[in-house]
């Protein structure tokens, strides 16, 4: 085997929480797999170490989660994560992936100041699994097509199986999925609002993928696309189209800020 040199260091992440809202919300359980990945043809080198700890929330946990995690309230109970060894190992990482980076990184976020300042990938949506024959991009979805089955809702069965599916040659390109989604986590994006829309226009606005954050319809595109700008000067009732550059580092924050 050729000598690897300078091997990238990343995380492959996943959590359960008390629910979905990322404000008010808590970790229950984290879990990350930390790897290193060959610079140039994106194979992963090796598993550098496996983390997994429980948090007790301080409240009883919903039916709806204790059937999803099949997590009860006394399995939680006094236990605590060790953020400074995950900030240990987030500061030795160049990338966090997660496959809903949006939803992850908005909880580890609030809870990890150095996650502020990471680039997140998102291997749900920075694959073009559609595009690939996978009609839809659930883990457990994307992992049976792939011929695995793997304990799913827990946070550390989650991670093992993203980093499983990264890993996994893509039938086009010849190389690991995991290539695809470093090269699109290192594309820049732009955040395009569609300022003073109309109300009747929003189901057009919604159709394209735009989203509400409470204060106006943005949608996030590849900062060399141009295609949101002209849709909405072509339509009047979209308003007027206002682009902030959005930084590789603010990939999948809060639009909420």
């Amino acid at each position: 085997a050729r000598e690897v040199k300078n091997p990238i260091t990343a995380i492959c992440l996943d959590i359960e929480t008390t629910g979905l809202e990322k404000v008010t919300d808590k970790i229950i359980d984290l879990a990350y797999v930390v790897f290193r990945i060959e610079k140039y043809d994106r194979r992963i080198v090796d598993i550098q170490k496996e983390f997994n700890q429980l948090a007790d929330p301080g409240e009883p946990l919903s039916e709806v989660v204790k059937a999803l995690t099949g997590y009860k309230d006394e399995d939680l109970k006094g236990k605590q994560i060790d953020w400074e060894e995950v900030a240990a190992d987030f500061s030795a990482a160049a990338v966090i992936i997660a496959h809903n980076a949006e939803f992850d990184r908005a909880f580890l976020d609030r809870y990890l100041p150095i996650s502020q300042e990471k680039i997140w990938a998102c291997s749900a949506s920075q694959i073009y699994w559609k595009r690939k024959g996978h009609p839809s991009v659930a883990l457990e979805c994307l992992a049976m097509n792939h011929g695995f089955f793997y304990d799913s809702h827990t946070a550390l069965g989650d991670a093992r199986a993203s980093l499983k599916l990264l890993a996994m040659i893509d039938p086009d390109s010849k190389k690991p999925y995991l290539a695809e989604l470093l090269a699109n986590a290192a594309i820049q994006r732009k955040l395009v609002v569609a300022q003073g829309s109309s109300i009747d226009f929003k189901d057009e606005l919604k159709k394209r993928g735009y989203r509400w954050n409470g204060k106006f319809w943005g949608i996030m595109v590849s900062a060399d696309s141009y295609v949101e700008e002209e849709f909405i000067s072509e339509h009047p009732e979209a308003g007027q189209a206002i682009v902030q550059l959005i930084s590789l580092k603010d990939n999948f924050k809060n639009m909420n800020g």
